[in-house]
């Protein structure tokens, strides 16, 4: 699957970019944020279009995609 950026932004505020792909699970994608930004997983909150989204969603699944 291709690798895509997608940015990430936070209540600091501040925003960092990550690399992905489709079949990213938002519990991998949490892990990356929490060594960029020091917050643990389990303490994350990720929203995708309105919705507080489940750590065993891919990214694919959720409708994300390069471009």
């Amino acid at each position: 699957m291709e690798a895509y950026t997608i940015r990430v932004k936070t209540l600091a505020p501040a925003e960092h970019s990550v690399s992905v792909t489709g079949s990213t699970s938002v519990a991998a994608l949490k892990a990356v944020v929490s060594t960029l930004v020091g917050t643990p997983a389990h303490r994350q909150r990720l929203i995708w279009r309105g919705r507080v989204i489940a750590d065993v969603d891919t990214l694919g699944a959720l409708g994300a995609h390069g471009g």
